[in-house]
């Protein structure tokens, strides 16, 4: 597994705003995290034909802050579940380590 960090401290806010007929439960938006918490979000793909797949792992702070992030490259994987479960590993040992 290759593994790549990025490390910076960028004020991006993510986009909170949605269409008005969806209430805010059903829009599916970023939430912060709280007060002296870190949020880590995860995803991943997968490519049947290749059966290669990737994830990746975003962690903000309270404000929305960038703290940092990771994407790691699944050469043999069995599925997009199993390229899902891979993105959650990486977020608890990106969680760990920072």
């Amino acid at each position: 597994m290759e593994r790549r960090l990025y490390s910076v401290c960028a004020r991006a806010k993510p986009s909170l705003s949605a269409p008005s007929s969806l209430a805010p439960d059903e829009m599916g938006s970023w939430m912060y995290p709280p007060r002296g918490w870190l949020k880590i979000n995860t995803n991943a793909g997968w490519k049947k034909c290749t059966r290669e797949g990737s994830a990746g792992v975003v962690c903000r702070d309270e404000n929305g802050c960038f703290k940092g992030a990771r994407n790691i490259h699944l050469p043999y994987s069995k599925g997009a579940v199993v390229a899902e479960a891979m993105a959650i590993r990486e977020g608890l040992e990106f969680a760990i380590e920072n």
